[in-house]
């Protein structure tokens, strides 16, 4: 199977802080107005789990797909070896926050609650049809019964392994999008007493314009002089942010335990933008995204991500 250059943004693990009381509920634009920091933190913890176990659950499922690429080689003769797909037996890692992830959403979301219902009931659905169909492949190839139809099961389990793949992608987005903007409402409240909350909000917006520079490089696969154009000027403008707060008051980091992390963070943020450097150059020598520097910039970003959750919880 080709590769398909789709980029999702991975949305940051969130952090709780402290108490009061009043439920959420979707405001006029479109965002859930959270007045209660103990409503702020349901919202955190429930949203965190999803995902961490949305985030999971793409992974195994991507590895699947490309196992299933080295099988349809196998078949077509390309070669005679295809490694073992074992990815879907990792998910127990996450077995614990998937129960809460896929149970009821907290009725803290407000009018946003039926929205997590769906989507992600949506989601668990298709995820556990696609599990299942690989399941079935799994012992299809182990049984060497593809001897007996020519592949004729086979190929037609990957076709319909790749129509689900798909969904499952853009429903993690819609859902990641959704947070994302309830995060927002759900951070206010919880920062709002924080000594060291533009630490925070500096940490928080250099993250998203890293993730906002790599889905524009990353959604195209052809780039005109106006797309590389826009490219240098949201790099330059992103690592001049990273060099002016990566210094934060260091006696108010200390106190809430977090200048190390603080530190870590920005510390990742430079190494990272300096190691998609090589990929933006050879973006802007040939015009063109290959799938190293997908690759490169996808690793990356998520690298940033987890230097992130390791800042903020």
């Amino acid at each position: 199977m080709k590769r398909i250059f789709i980029y999702l943004p991975l949305a940051a693990t969130l952090f709780t802080v402290g108490c009061k009381t009043k439920s959420g509920k979707t405001g006029a634009d479109g965002k859930t107005d959270v007045s209660s920091v103990t409503d702020a933190n349901k919202i955190i913890g429930y949203t965190n789990d999803v995902i961490d176990v949305l985030k999971k659950y793409n992974e195994a499922a991507e590895n699947a797909v490309k196992y299933y690429g080295n099988l349809e080689d196998k078949m077509n003769g390309k070669t005679t070896y295809a490694s073992p797909n074992s990815d879907m037996n990792f998910l127990w890692t996450v077995k614990e926050k998937a129960k809460n992830a896929f149970g009821a959403p907290t009725t803290a979301l407000g009018d946003d609650k039926k929205f997590f219902e769906d989507s992600v009931g949506t989601y668990k659905k298709l995820f556990e049809a696609f599990q299942a169909q690989d399941s079935t492949l799994k012992i299809y190839v182990k049984a060497e019964d593809f001897k007996d139809d020519n592949f004729a099961k086979g190929k037609d389990l990957i076709t319909k392994q790749y129509e689900i793949y798909p969904q499952l992608l853009r429903l993690r987005s819609a859902i990641s999008g959704k947070i994302e903007k309830i995060a927002d409402a759900a951070e206010e409240v919880s920062l709002k007493d924080s000594p060291i909350r533009e630490a925070y909000k500096n940490a928080k917006g250099d993250l998203a314009k890293f993730r906002s520079l790599a889905d524009f490089i990353t959604s195209k696969e052809k780039f005109t002089d106006a797309d590389l154009a826009t490219i240098d000027a949201d790099y330059t403008a992103l690592t001049g942010n990273v060099e002016k707060n990566k210094t934060f008051d260091p006696a108010k980091l200390e106190k809430e335990n977090k200048l190390v992390y603080y530190n870590n963070f920005y510390k990742s943020l430079t190494d990272e933008l300096a190691e998609i450097k090589p990929a933006i150059r050879n973006i802007k020598e040939k015009k063109v995204l290959t799938e190293s520097d997908y690759n490169l910039i996808d690793r990356s970003y998520s690298s940033a991500i987890s230097s992130y959750n390791s800042w903020v919880n």
